[in-house]
């Protein structure tokens, strides 16, 4: 197996998940000029196997979403008199990384911030951050729990970190290798790992924060790129007030907290987190059934550095600080492929495992705030 994944580097072997754990299944996307040679070395060493999608692109989700600069317009559109839209710079392709801010500006409010779509592929996410804007813009006059929010709270929505790489996934609808595309669209960079030179186009952002950064297997793919320093420094300038931070990934159905770079590392405040996450699913649950697992990246999936929960925690003290993977399950054959009838419900239901973390954070914003300012509080 572990030749197989040093061959994902050529481009013929994309692991949607990487190999993490014994007797635990693999979803593996294979270019069709490989297929034989793939099909032939999983029999030749007994790796049990069955073929989930024969051809990745007649599935229908790939005609599902629109063009960045289409939703850019429609976002904008959707909120003249209740928000602001935000402009943290561009990308390495000129892009305009936008996010939404809703709620009054104050000093004395927390803040939350919500993205999605920093890895390209992953369409469900970014569908869902955009739901999350229009269900706010569309609730928030009737809605007493949307009102409340964004009366006390200033909430930040990001549906689409990585533009370039999202736009990429979309330019081939024939082309597999263009939809599964994961990392950003950076200038081609090579290095030499210590055993041998290599060279790649693109970065995974999601391993680029400055929390031990880059280990050995991704040190190829990370050499001197950084994070963009926009959304990082849009991050720091909240720091104190940034209260909530979750991020929206798929596929697994999994609540992530810190720390995911090993295994047995926990934040102090271990106990608190887990009990808002073990709430939030348990929420979650509620609406359709969905049943996620929660706990550290290495205790429910794998350990991975560089993340932006983990970052956001350690450098920003971040109380609640989040990855959360949505449908479909580990085991589903979709993978990031998910079917158009789910997506909705995948969109409801996280927005209410969401929505107990803005509810915490929110219930304790008013209980210090009164403490300090009861007349603020009649």
């Amino acid at each position: 197996m572990i030749e197989l994944f040093e061959s994902a580097k050529t481009g013929e072997v994309d692991f949607w998940h990487a190999p993490s754990v014994v007797n635990n299944t693999v979803d593996v996307m294979i270019s069709p000029s490989y297929a034989s040679k793939f099909e032939k070395f999983l029999k030749e060493h007994g790796y049990p196997f069955h073929i989930a999608i024969q051809d990745l692109k007649k599935n229908a989700f790939f005609s599902v979403f629109h063009y960045y600069n289409e939703q850019k317009c429609q976002i904008a559109q959707a909120i003249p008199d209740l928000a602001k839209v935000v402009d943290i710079g561009l990308s390495s392709e000129g892009r305009s990384i936008i996010g939404i801010k809703f709620g009054e500006d104050k000093p004395y409010k927390k803040v939350v911030v919500i993205d999605a779509g920093i890895h390209a592929r992953e369409w469900a996410a970014i569908h869902t951050g955009i739901y999350f804007i229009n269900m706010i813009v569309n609730n928030r006059q009737d809605d007493p729990k949307i009102v409340s929010y964004l009366d006390n709270l200033v909430i930040y929505i990001f549906p689409v970190l990585n533009p370039d790489g999202y736009e990429y996934s979309r330019s081939n609808m024939t082309d597999p290798r263009a939809r599964m595309w994961r990392k950003s669209r950076s200038a081609k960079a090579c290095a030499f790992d210590g055993t041998s030179n290599g060279c790649c186009r693109g970065v995974d952002l999601n391993r680029n924060f400055d929390f031990h950064f880059a280990g050995r297997l991704n040190r190829i793919l990370l050499v001197k790129v950084s994070y963009p320093l926009a959304f990082s420094n849009l991050l720091l300038s909240l720091k104190g007030r940034l209260q909530g931070y979750i991020t929206l990934h798929t596929y697994s159905q999994l609540w992530i907290y810190s720390y995911s770079h090993r295994r047995l590392a926990y934040a102090h405040d271990i106990d608190e987190t887990k009990r808002i996450a073990k709430k939030a699913v348990d929420e979650l649950q509620k609406m359709y059934g969905t049943k996620y697992r929660y706990g550290t990246g290495p205790e429910i999936i794998y350990p991975f550095s560089g993340g932006s929960t983990d970052w956001a925690k350690e450098t920003l003290k971040v109380k609640y600080s989040y990855t959360i993977e949505l449908r479909p399950n580990y085991q589903d054959w979709n993978g990031f492929v998910l079917d158009k009838d789910q997506l909705i419900p995948t969109a409801k239901e996280t927005w209410a495992g969401v929505s107990v973390v803005l509810d915490e954070i929110l219930k304790q914003y008013k209980t210090n705030r009164c403490t300090f300012t009861f007349y603020e509080c009649i």
